[in-house]
């Protein structure tokens, strides 16, 4: 399970009754509100704030990224009373392949230019992350 903090609301993905969702907690109000998931069975995601709003984002084909993927894909909450969202492919840059060589990576989250920054699921030495900017298509290697 994991979760994102964001002006006093706390977001987990769960199960009720067969039926993906995700569960949110005003810390304010104390108070628990239901979001229905776009697509079920992705548990996968990571939860991100992207441009201000909850976001999911997952590799497109497997549970990690890999020098081999070629994209993944985010869907982001736009109005959390309608339970509606909209989708987002991201396709991967063709220097992806030389950059992510032999890594298995994981979504960390997103700075606040929203770059998404990936990291290996297994740290090395020396350490790596990997920082895409969609808007420029590049991306940077620390």
């Amino acid at each position: 399970m994991k979760t994102r903090k964001r002006t006093g609301l706390r977001s987990f993905l769960g199960v009720s009754n067969l039926v993906d969702m995700l569960v949110c907690f005003d810390v304010r109000s104390e108070k628990y509100s239901f979001v229905t998931l776009m697509e079920s069975g992705k548990y996968d995601a990571t939860l991100i704030s992207f441009q201000g709003k909850l976001a999911s984002v997952r590799s497109s084909a497997t549970t990690f990224l890999s020098g081999t993927s070629t994209s993944f894909e985010m869907c982001i909450l736009e109005d959390p009373e309608k339970h509606e969202w909209s989708k987002r492919i991201f396709n991967l840059p063709p220097m992806w392949k030389e950059a992510a060589a032999g890594e298995y990576l994981g979504f960390v989250g997103v700075t606040v230019t929203n770059e998404v920054v990936i990291s290996p699921l297994f740290p090395s030495d020396p350490f790596l992350c990997l920082l895409l900017q969609f808007r420029q298509g590049c991306y940077n290697k620390s």
